[in-house]
């Protein structure tokens, strides 16, 4: 049929997603965890991003170690965060920065795991070296970490053990 015996107007295109769009969409972890049928590894292998721990890890001066430590950081991250992939090599690098400073906060303590704020220890901060006005924050990055125990931890502390 033609259109324009039935007075319709035609569609416009539809929009093309812009590389923000795409880049967010990957960030939420969709696209670190896609799988080809039948294959047994993720599509984005760790070696993409791996240099950037490496560099991490060179520039920073550990003076707090808390649950995971630089060393144990690239395998912890490879097994723990979703993958990300971008043609904008700032975008991923703040993305790899986000998680490798985030587990620096990972602290294991006689309550389970606690997220910190502060890496050293603040006159402010509350039992463990926690605040409570981050607590959000934190669960709200911590959601996409694969093993659910460090935020199940911390919630418990929060609700059950006087955080």
């Amino acid at each position: 049929m033609d259109v324009k015996d039935h007075g319709a107007q035609p569609r416009p295109a539809p929009a093309r997603a812009s590389l923000v769009q795409v880049c967010l969409v990957a960030a939420l972890g969709l696209a670190g965890h896609l799988a080809v049928r039948g294959a047994t590894s993720p599509i984005l292998q760790p070696d993409r991003f791996r240099h950037y721990i490496v560099r991490f890890n060179e520039q920073d001066q550990e003076t707090v170690t808390n649950a995971i430590s630089n060393a144990a950081a690239g395998p912890w991250l490879e097994a723990n965060i979703p993958r990300f992939e971008c043609p904008d090599p700032e975008l991923e690098e703040i993305y790899y920065f986000r998680w490798w400073t985030f587990r620096k906060h990972l602290k294991q303590t006689p309550d389970g795991f606690v997220v910190t704020e502060f890496l050293p220890a603040v006159p402010w901060a509350g039992r463990l070296n926690t605040i409570s006005c981050a607590a959000g924050h934190h669960f709200y990055e911590g959601r996409w970490l694969h093993d659910t125990t460090y935020l199940r931890d911390y919630a418990r502390f929060w609700f059950r053990h006087g955080g």
